[in-house]
């Protein structure tokens, strides 16, 4: 009787333990609450960002930057925008990886952005 319930007891400590660690890892790949965003590429090759800020306590920042830590683009928006939107125009940048940060008050979104040169296609017909 005593094997059984040793064998039951541990049985319910392992689920909780993974359940426990199951809600860590959720906490951390928490989204921003004060602010929602959108982030897309356009069809002639700019990104396209657009924030709506619930909570305009603070201002926004928009950083783009490379591995290297070197700021490529970097603009402040005032508190008194809840809705803004910019596309940053790429072109000049050259191939390779890239970071875009939204950061208001203590919360940051960050994407990881990766820019190459679209290689044209040859296609042939037929008839």
């Amino acid at each position: 009787m005593k094997k059984i319930t040793k064998t039951i007891f541990a049985a319910i400590l392992l689920v909780a333990i993974t359940c426990i660690s199951a809600f860590a890892d959720e906490k951390e790949a928490k989204k921003p609450t004060g602010f929602q965003t959108g982030i897309y590429r356009s069809i002639d090759g700019k990104i396209n960002v657009y924030v709506n800020r619930i909570n305009k306590s603070s201002p926004a920042i928009i950083l783009l930057s490379d591995d290297s830590g070197q700021i490529f683009y970097r603009e402040i928006i005032r508190n008194n925008y809840t809705k803004f939107g910019r596309a940053l125009n790429v072109d000049q940048l050259e191939d390779g990886h890239y970071t875009l940060k939204i950061m208001i008050g203590n919360e940051i979104l960050s994407k990881s952005v990766f820019i190459a040169e679209q290689k044209v296609q040859r296609s042939l017909k037929i008839e």
